[in-house]
């Protein structure tokens, strides 16, 4: 039994160890905040209405207001490069669109896209791999909602990367329990 217990406490030390570790591979910098845009577009083919629609080509685009996190300094009316796109059938765009603001570069690789339309309206959303100077290219989500000619471009960004103080703690902690343990089966 002392030794079934040695062997649990080692296993949890060498555990701890691994976590703290490997948690400095999560101090990584993901892309977090939300980005709008707004402008025009033409539904394709020509003549199309929303319910007929099976593309988009993109007239202008430009950033509006309501940005969050790191898209919050972008300044307002920047210019944005959108690549025109078929989404039935879907298609995977890289990238979706792509902005320069301040020597920084930004852009979005749009990976699944569903879309759907209600009245005037037409939905698309999807998701996809957000890109930025100096951040590590984090998994998103994006939502285009348009009526007739003019679209609003609405973007969030999630990070998939946990929180680094969590998994310092979680290693910490059981770091401290195997050195008790020994101790304790020292004694």
């Amino acid at each position: 039994m002392k030794k079934l217990c040695k062997h649990i406490v080692q296993t949890v030390g060498i555990i701890a160890i691994g976590i703290i570790m490997i948690s400095g591979n999560a101090l990584a910098t993901p892309i977090s905040g939300t980005i709008n845009f707004t402008g025009t577009l033409k539904l394709t083919p020509t003549g199309s209405t929303v319910s007929t629609a099976t593309g988009i080509d993109f007239i202008d685009a430009y950033v509006v207001g309501g940005n969050e996190g790191i898209y919050s300094s972008i300044s307002l009316f920047a210019p944005v490069t959108f690549t025109n796109f078929t989404f039935n059938p879907p298609n995977p765009v890289t990238p979706l669109w792509t902005l320069i603001d301040n020597g920084n570069t930004y852009s979005f690789d749009l990976y699944s896209i569903v879309a759907s339309s209600s009245g005037s309206f037409l939905n698309l959303e999807g998701t996809g791999l957000l890109k930025a100077t100096g951040f590590d290219d984090t998994p998103g989500a994006w939502l285009l909602t348009t009526q007739g000619s003019s679209k609003v471009l609405s973007f969030s960004a999630t990070s998939t990367v946990p929180e680094p103080g969590t998994i310092v703690l979680l290693g910490a902690g059981l770091l401290g329990l195997s050195f008790y343990g020994r101790r304790r089966m020292r004694s």
